[in-house]
């Protein structure tokens, strides 16, 4: 189910507070640490979703428009970590 939107008010992964500067990936988060080790000035300025794929009952990946799709973003990191529901937040308190 392609997006086709570009990063704006609009694009539902920026809407969530997803950004490809947070791809879970082990080439952009260091596994062990959870450190970034993506460099921000290394992510377009335009970047959108090209497409989501569900992987199994796990998670989901994005296909960024900079052709990067290995990060697979799990449930439990999309709720714990980027959901701004009322429900997640008030969990944080």
């Amino acid at each position: 189910m392609g997006t086709g939107e570009s990063v704006n008010d609009g694009d539902p992964a920026r809407r969530h507070g997803l950004d490809r500067q947070h791809c879970p990936c082990a080439a952009c988060t260091d596994e062990f640490t959870g450190e970034l080790r993506i460099k921000p000035d290394s992510v377009p300025m335009f970047l959108g979703v090209n497409d989501v794929e569900a992987v199994g009952r796990y998670g989901i990946r994005f296909r960024w428009s900079d052709g990067h799709d290995t990060g697979i973003y799990s449930f439990t990191l999309l709720r714990n970590k980027f959901c701004r529901c009322p429900v997640c937040k008030a969990r944080e308190k």
